[in-house]
């Protein structure tokens, strides 16, 4: 992971209102000179499940302009 990688995660117990559950909730954001992306996910009895992502990227406006 480098600098512009970040990682959140929190019990799903604790935003459920305090409801014991192995589930965990990530938000991972990533960031470059021209996209960035965020994803959350749901980690339970170590199963991954991608809830959203999405990526933000210049690549359109720099293929207007030939760069």
């Amino acid at each position: 992971m480098n600098n512009d990688e970040k990682v959140i995660c929190m019990d799903m117990g604790t935003l459920s209102g305090g409801r014991s559950d192995d589930a965990v909730l990530c938000l991972g954001i990533e960031s470059s000179c021209d996209e960035t992306s965020v994803a959350v996910a749901e980690i339970e009895s170590g199963i991954y499940k991608i809830r959203s992502n999405i990526v933000a990227s210049q690549i359109t406006m720099h293929t207007l302009y030939g760069g």
